[in-house]
């Protein structure tokens, strides 16, 4: 069961919401994470991006995706409480198909982990 104060906050935000004017508290944190895990995202879908999405549909979908980022941080950070693991469990159960494969790591990741470890070794040999 949620708490009064849970339940209040909800109602806020509700109404701020509705105003068009609701204010999160982001971490530093959060912001920043959520740039580098965009950064990512954007890394590996280049490729995608190139063959199938202009520039200037490329530019409504990168604000989407870091939103969106920054909102599950968010959401993943708060989890500790009730409502906010309510939440996090209601996105999971909407949004998440059994047919979604498991993540693995990206070849992009993957190929700049050898490059360091290239260099690594040069370094080290020097």
């Amino acid at each position: 069961m949620a708490t009064e104060k849970e339940i209040k906050l909800v109602k806020e935000n509700f109404l701020a919401l509705k105003k068009g004017n609701l204010k999160y508290k982001l971490t530093k944190k959060q912001i920043k994470n959520a740039k580098i895990i965009s950064c990512f995202i954007r890394g590996d879908i280049e490729d995608f991006h190139c063959e199938h999405l202009s520039d200037s549909q490329m530019g409504v979908l990168n604000p989407l995706i870091r939103n969106a980022v920054v909102s599950a941080l968010y959401m993943i950070d708060n989890s500790d409480t009730q409502l906010g693991s309510l939440c996090v469990n209601s996105q999971m159960f909407l949004n998440m198909s059994e047919k979604w494969e498991e993540p693995e790591m990206s070849d992009s990741f993957i190929a700049g982990e050898e490059i360091m470890e290239l260099i690594e070794d040069i370094n080290n040999k020097k």
